[in-house]
């Protein structure tokens, strides 16, 4: 994982488990932009309290087999 500019990339194993970042900055940001790379489907939950998935958390899955 390493931070440049305004971005963040991270590696993770294939196993669908939370994988807790650093906290990144985005107050004051209008939009959060990904990109994916996957050998299959992916999994991302964005939370407003960290290392907490049961409250005020987005989950979305990225079903790649449709692109």
């Amino acid at each position: 994982m390493y931070f440049a500019e305004n971005y963040i990339t991270v590696m993770t194993p294939a196993v669908y488990d939370y994988q807790y970042l650093p906290e990144v900055p985005v107050s004051n940001k209008k939009w959060i932009h990904f990109d994916l790379k996957a050998k299959g489907n992916a999994h991302v939950a964005l939370s407003s309290i960290y290392g907490d998935t049961e409250r005020k958390t987005y989950g979305m899955l990225c079903d790649i087999s449709k692109w």
